[in-house]
C-alpha cells in the first residue's frame, strides 16, 4: 500500500464534493499499466475561508455567555451552573462533574444535569442570507461573507469570548444556531452555512431572539451580511469590497 497526496487550490471557500474518476498504475518504465478498483463515491470536502485578526478594543468581560444574568432562557440549556435547566440520560461525552449523582442512586441510571442560559450577558453573531430575488448563491459572495465571520469568531476567541451564530436557513423557514468555542467550530460553522439557503426578504433577527427570551438589555450583537457589510447593533462598522476587504479586516478596530 501507498499513500498518494493530491495538492488542489480552490479559489472561493466553501463546500465541495470531490470524486476520483480513475485510476492507473504504471510499471517503473510508465510502459504497462492496469486499472484499480476503489471507491468512486462523492467526498465532501470543506475549503477554508482566510482568516485575519481583528483588533477588538475594551471591557468585554460583561459579554460572556457563561457569566450569570438576570433571567434565563425557558428552552434552551447552557453552562450557568448558578440554575439547573433540566435532568436528561448520560450521553457519551458528559462530564463527570454534571452527573446528578443522588438521582442517579435513586432510578439505577446515570443521569445528567443540564445548565441554565443565561440571556442578558451574551455574546450573538448573526448571519444574514438575505440576497435580490435574481441572485443565485455565488461563490464570490459567499467567499467575502465567510472570511468576515470566521475573522470574527477567530479574534473574539483570542479574548476568550465564547459565543453563538444565528443564520435563517430559507430552505426549512427555521433558525439555526451554534455556540464557537474552538477553532474547529469556525470550520463547521462555515460548513453549516454554505450548505443553507439564501432568501429574498428581509429577516428580522433581532425581533426573533426577543420573541424566544434570547435578547436581553446586555447582549452584544453583531451582524455579517452578503453584501460584506459588519454591523454591530444598528451601526455599520465595516463595508468591504474585494479589492480593499483583507486591509478593512487588518485595521477595523471594533470598541465595545
Amino acid at each position: 500500500q501507498s499513500c498518494i497526496e493530491i495538492g488542489m487550490t480552490a479559489e472561493y471557500a466553501g463546500r465541495l464534493e470531490l470524486a476520483l474518476h480513475r485510476i492507473k498504475v504504471y510499471d517503473c518504465f510508465h510502459l504497462l499499466w492496469r486499472r484499480v478498483s476503489f471507491d468512486n463515491t462523492w467526498k465532501p470536502l470543506l475549503v477554508k475561508p482566510s482568516i485575519y485578526q481583528i483588533a477588538i478594543e475594551g471591557k468585554t468581560d460583561s459579554l460572556s455567555l457563561y457569566q450569570r444574568g438576570d433571567s434565563h432562557s425557558v428552552d434552551r440549556s447552557g453552562d450557568d451552573v448558578s440554575e439547573v435547566f433540566g435532568i436528561r440520560g448520560y450521553r457519551a461525552g458528559d462530564t463527570l462533574h454534571r452527573i446528578h449523582w443522588k438521582l442517579s442512586a435513586k432510578t439505577d441510571e446515570l443521569l445528567v444535569k443540564e445548565f441554565s442560559n443565561s440571556m442578558k450577558n451574551a455574546l450573538y453573531i448573526c448571519v444574514d442570507l438575505h440576497t435580490d430575488s435574481e441572485e443565485k448563491w455565488i461563490h464570490e459572495r459567499f467567499d467575502g461573507m465567510a472570511t468576515i465571520l470566521a475573522s470574527l469568531c477567530h479574534s473574539l476567541l483570542l479574548q476568550q469570548e465564547t459565543h453563538e451564530v444565528f443564520w435563517y436557513n430559507g430552505e426549512d423557514g427555521e433558525l439555526h444556531s451554534m455556540s464557537i468555542a474552538g477553532e474547529q467550530d469556525i470550520y463547521e460553522i462555515v460548513g453549516e452555512l454554505s450548505a443553507a439557503t439564501t432568501y429574498d426578504y428581509s429577516y428580522d433577527f433581532q425581533n426573533v431572539l426577543q420573541e424566544h427570551g434570547m435578547y436581553g438589555k446586555r447582549v452584544k450583537a453583531f451582524l455579517v451580511d452578503m453584501d460584506w457589510n459588519l454591523y454591530s447593533g444598528d451601526q455599520c462598522i465595516a463595508s468591504m469590497t474585494e479589492d480593499n476587504m483583507n486591509k478593512e479586516l487588518l485595521n477595523l478596530r471594533i470598541v465595545q
